[in-house]
């Protein structure tokens, strides 16, 4: 008897398509933040992130399955290609044609007819002319497999020599050269293209990392970039994907689909030792002792030197930090353009943003430098600085938010700024960051705006203290002083530690707070498609043995219609 278990959940724009118990899967194809798998029975299951549909797999016999950036495509048994999902540049409209393979990048879609010939369609698409055995695309560049074993690109041209197989990432690729040493190719700023030596059956480039299947059997991984530490799991593996944005999965001997990653810096590795004030930005996270010195974990993108001295508050940005002094002065470091003409002066807040960092003078007037330079009229109470926008606190207990004229949000042509839509009311606080904001009222209810593709925006009801808006993820602090989180978060993780707490930050990817006691607990919010479904994790349901191929997508290796090796 076949054990049939349908599981379906939405949480904040995620879901997991139907899995079938005993149906066995032969092939997995992991995308931007969801995957895909193929049974034996042809049919499909997706899961992860589901905001434009790309894990809703339609009906029918498949006989492969790509995962692209926000959309995903299957080649059915006819041959025909049906993709779904995010469809902005037309990259689900596929021809009605017959091909042998597929593959779904970022903005564009390509199958691989019997000829060996590519056609794409949508926006930036391959230039790769001539017939392959197999191509791999990524972000930056493109590659071809040609027959004779040589690598044509339409970025960086690959090194000399004979490959069995070729994997493009963001700005780097590798190719699996026949004796089986592994080159790499393209930028190398985070090591990403100093390949180990050794002999490898396959390999894969991601965002800024690579990784490769030795012979063993064992995984070795390089570079740091999206995955963050690139730390592979330890025992015998079958097959390595690598993603683009975050992660990276391998199938273990036994059949079980295993998967790491998800920008993890260290920033969520808080410190022993007690702090007065803490910040989370997008991978660092920096905290105020109580002898006034600042101390930063996680990914120092930008060498940033820590100032000395007496601090009394911290704020992290995606390109540079600002503290404000004992004395109210503001000291920032980081990228030159973000902190040169701080303006002089007492402060008794201070914000640093995407783009920006605004200070609030104890008259009650803002300063703001970096990229929207102005700063309205009016006296303020606080001050966030977001990605994009800026919102500040007026005296009245009204919101204002603005942001600039060529930012993206709004439409224009000078810098500038322009204000934003808000809730209207009365607010003790106010927390921006990347498209949303959230602010708390009077009455200690919440209000949410903006963007909200993964449920950010649905404030929970009850009473709050504090709010702090995370890169797809809110997190707030309850008056009883339990801290809740909602928004980009899936399977249970993204929980927020137990018992009462003075404050909390919510960063790009991760968020932390600060107990009564002093002490900083950081938690990360991981990427949904690198948590393997059960029915994958399950030997009951592994990949077929002999069939054990895996294929990371958009820059994934397409052969003879299967995906394999990253």
């Amino acid at each position: 008897m076949v054990l049939v278990l349908i599981a379906v959940f939405a949480l904040g724009g995620w879901e997991r398509a139907e899995a079938q118990w005993g149906d066995r899967a032969v092939s997995v194809s992991a995308g931007g933040q969801h995957a895909c798998a193929l049974y034996e029975s042809g049919k499909l299951a997706c899961w992860g992130r589901n905001n434009f549909g790309q894990s809703d797999a339609p009906s029918g016999r498949f006989r492969a399955v790509s995962a692209g950036y926000l959309h995903s495509c299957g080649l059915r048994e006819s041959g025909e290609i049906e993709c779904w999902g995010w469809n902005e540049y037309r990259q689900t409209d596929a021809p009605r044609d017959r091909f042998k393979a597929v593959i779904a990048g970022r903005e564009h879609s390509c199958g691989l007819r019997e000829s060996g010939e590519l056609e794409c369609w949508g926006s930036r698409q391959p230039s790769l002319a001539g017939r392959f055995r197999a191509v791999s695309t990524g972000w930056g560049q493109s590659c071809g497999l040609r027959e004779s074993g040589q690598i044509t690109c339409s970025g960086w041209g690959a090194p000399f020599g004979l490959y069995s197989t070729v994997s493009a990432g963001r700005s780097h690729s590798c190719g699996l050269l026949e004796s089986g040493e592994i080159k790499c190719w393209g930028t190398n700023g985070y090591g990403q293209t100093d390949a180990p030596s050794g002999r490898f059956s396959a390999v894969g480039a991601g965002w800024g990392y690579s990784c490769g299947l030795r012979e063993s059997g064992e995984l070795e991984c390089w570079g740091s970039g999206g995955l963050g530490r690139p730390d592979a799991p330890s025992g015998r593996f079958s097959a390595i994907s690598v993603g683009m944005l975050s992660y990276a999965c391998g199938l273990r001997e036994s059949g079980a689909v295993e998967c790491w990653g998800g920008r993890d810096y260290g920033q969520a590795d808080a410190p022993e030792g007690r702090f007065v004030a803490i910040s989370a930005g997008d991978h660092e996270t920096c905290g105020v002792r109580e002898t006034g010195a600042i101390e930063c974990w996680g990914r120092d993108q930008y060498r940033l030197d820590i100032p000395v001295g007496r601090f009394r508050a911290i704020s992290v940005g995606s390109a540079h930090n600002c503290g404000l002094r004992e004395t109210g002065a503001v000291e920032c470091w980081g990228l030159k353009q973000f902190i040169s003409d701080i303006p002089a002066g007492r402060f008794r807040a201070i914000g640093a943003g995407g783009l920006n960092a605004c200070g609030l003078r104890e008259s009650g007037e803002l300063a703001c430098w970096g990229y929207v330079l102005e700063a309205p009229a009016g006296r303020f109470s606080a001050v966030s600085v977001g990605e994009y926008h800026i919102c500040g606190l007026l005296e009245s207990r009204e919101l204002m938010c603005w942001t600039s004229l060529d930012s993206g949000l709004v439409g224009g042509g000078s810098v500038g700024i322009v204000q934003t839509d808000t809730p209207s009311g009365r607010f003790q606080s106010v927390s921006a960051s990347w498209e949303h904001g959230c602010g708390v009222r009077e009455s200690g209810e919440l209000a949410c705006w903006g963007e909200n593709d993964d449920g950010q925006t649905d404030a929970p009801s009850g009473r709050f203290s504090a709010v702090s808006a995370g890169g797809r993820h809110i997190c707030g602090l309850r008056e009883s002083g339990e801290v809740e989180c909602w928004g980009y978060r899936f399977n249970g993780q993204a929980q927020p530690p137990a018992g009462r707490h003075l404050a909390i930050s919510a960063g790009g990817y991760h968020a932390c707070a600060l107990s009564e006691a002093g002490t900083v607990t950081c938690w990360m919010i991981h990427n949904g498609a690198a948590d393997v479904p059960a029915w994958l994790r399950d030997p009951v349901g592994r990949l077929a043995d002999g069939r054990t191929e895996l294929g990371w997508l958009p820059h994934g290796l397409l052969m003879d219609g299967v995906w394999w090796g990253g």
